[in-house]
């Protein structure tokens, strides 16, 4: 009886690298809005796109759409933490009404920094796609 051999049940080199670029742009640190990390990886993701050479044109091209789809994720998990932040917020105006409420002011602040770092999050997806 025949056995697949180990590597059949391996991953993938791309599926590897695919996983590795999504991860490390999940795990960058927050950008206000631009982080230099990545646009370190921005510039050398679009140096390699414009190589003669097919291989790294390509990889380059899964590089780039692993990137995105990482900052994709970011982007989403930004966008339902300032779908939170605004039900608080408008809980506590219904609470609220004509007091000076520190905690209001806290929640305001939260919103405009989430929308401010989904904006930016949303320029920098703008910028890798239309490189």
């Amino acid at each position: 009886m025949l056995s697949k051999p180990t590597t059949a049940r391996a991953p993938t080199f791309r599926s590897l690298l695919t996983k590795f670029f999504s991860t490390l742009t999940i795990h960058l640190p927050p950008p206000p809005p631009a982080s230099p990390q990545l646009n370190l990886l921005k510039s050398w993701t679009v140096a390699l796109s414009s190589s003669p050479f097919r291989p790294f044109r390509h990889t380059a091209t899964v590089v780039a759409l692993s990137i995105l789809t990482g900052l994709c994720d970011v982007s989403k998990n930004v966008w339902n933490e300032h779908l939170v932040a605004v039900r608080q917020r408008d809980a506590e105006q219904k609470k609220t009404t004509g007091r000076n409420n520190s905690k209001l002011n806290g929640l305001n602040q939260r919103c405009q920094e989430l929308d401010e770092r989904r904006q930016g999050l949303d320029e920098e997806m703008k910028d890798l796609f239309d490189r």
